[in-house]
């Protein structure tokens, strides 16, 4: 599959689980889990990777990045915990990162 369609595939369901479209953290989530997608399995491979090269990619911190990750997800929250019957504990982005991931691959 091509960058591009996974990049558009990625957006689509970001916005069918109804994440923030109009903050910075809806880009910074098309990366992250485009990322996630490229590079899961690889050694020392995690999310503060990520974080950082995002951050270096828009000339901000890791930490704005993280913040703007979190802002733009706080609204799908029911819909992902609908969409993905998740019924358990807290979701954090990691999670919400390997639900999005299982079910794109």
């Amino acid at each position: 599959m091509s960058a591009i369609k996974e990049i558009v595939d990625i957006k689509e369901k970001l916005i069918e689980l109804n994440f923030n479209v109009s903050s910075k953290g809806f880009e910074y989530w098309i990366l992250l889990v485009y990322n996630y997608m490229t590079n899961k399995g690889k050694k020392y491979f995690n999310l503060e990777m990520i974080y950082r090269d995002i951050a270096s990619d828009y000339n901000t911190t890791r930490d704005r990045v993280e913040r703007n990750i979190r802002t733009a997800s706080k609204q799908a929250l029911p819909t992902i915990r609908e969409y993905y019957k998740y019924k358990n504990r807290r979701l954090s982005t990691k999670d919400i990162l390997e639900l999005i991931y299982w079910e794109m691959i």
